[in-house]
């Protein structure tokens, strides 16, 4: 029951032969942060990127706040910052503060994005921070 939710909340959220050097930096990412193996290829395990909010598959968009990570267990979700043709990861194993600084600036100085829109980034940052903190963090 638990993998069929998870199909349902994800859709086709899994970004299969993308790749391009953005799927490379995310692999990158995770290794260095111990949550995948040193060994493992780009394209051997599934990468999941979703917009924050609403969960929409992320294809390539030239700005938003999207989460990522692989769904093994015990591994924590980051957050990927996307201007154009400029990202930046955030990592979620760092303290609050530290996390909502790159965050609260994007949110600043991206016109796209409505006040009530950053209130909704911000709490999904918020409940993303308290799941990771918990078993199963997907």
């Amino acid at each position: 029951m638990k993998f069929f939710v998870i199909f349902l909340l994800f859709g086709n959220s899994y970004l299969f032969a993308q790749y391009d050097s953005l799927t490379i930096k995310l692999y990158d990412f995770l290794k260095s942060k111990k949550e995948m193996s040193e060994n493992v290829k780009v394209g051997q395990t599934i990468l999941i990127i979703n917009e924050l909010v609403s969960y929409q598959e992320f294809k390539n968009q030239e700005y938003g706040i999207f989460r990522f990570g692989t769904l093994s267990s015990h591994t924590y979700i980051h957050i990927l910052l996307v201007d154009k043709e400029k990202y930046l990861i955030v990592d979620m194993y760092q303290p609050l503060d530290i996390i909502l600084e790159p965050i609260l600036n994007y949110l600043k100085t991206n016109t796209k994005i409505t006040k009530k829109n950053s209130i909704q980034y911000l709490e999904a940052v918020l409940k993303l921070y308290k799941l990771n903190t918990e078993e199963i963090s997907w």
